[in-house]
């Protein structure tokens, strides 16, 4: 399985992202559920602290992923994540906020704080099967 086999979100909606002056890619909440990303990098984290390490009874899988859109100026969101196990099932669940060059804006084209965003940003990606896309990649990778 190659990377670009992983989409999230597969609506056919034309976007035309524009970078501003900071850096940013700004969209509204009403555009977001129209963007479609592309997997670019996803990796397992092989250093864990001590303490992490006994502090946990049960195998601790933590990992990172990449997701671009295809337009250009290219969207990137990534986040952290991590494996629970728990009564013989496998979850993946985001750790902290994503990280991204979008920031979302409301109906008045008035920018949400960055912390606003990123919160929405992550709720969006929670609703997109991205567990397990990234499980299947990473069971392909790592086999």
């Amino acid at each position: 399985m190659t990377d670009n086999n992983l989409i999230l979100n597969q609506v056919h909606h034309p976007l035309t992202p524009i970078l501003s002056a900071d850096g940013y890619i700004r969209l509204s909440l009403q555009q977001l559920p129209h963007v479609q990303l592309h997997h670019l990098h996803s990796s397992l984290y092989t250093e864990r602290s001590q303490e992490q390490s006994r502090a946990t009874s049960v195998t601790d899988i933590q990992g990172y992923t990449e997701w671009v859109t295809q337009s250009q100026p290219s969207i990137s969101i990534g986040w952290d994540w991590q494996v629970h196990y728990r009564t013989g099932a496998t979850n993946y669940s985001m750790v902290g906020q994503p990280f991204s060059n979008l920031l979302l804006q409301n109906n008045q084209q008035q920018d949400f704080s960055l912390d606003e965003s990123l919160s929405m940003l992550s709720i969006w990606l929670n609703t997109l099967n991205w567990q397990e896309k990234i499980s299947n990649y990473i069971q392909s990778k790592y086999a």
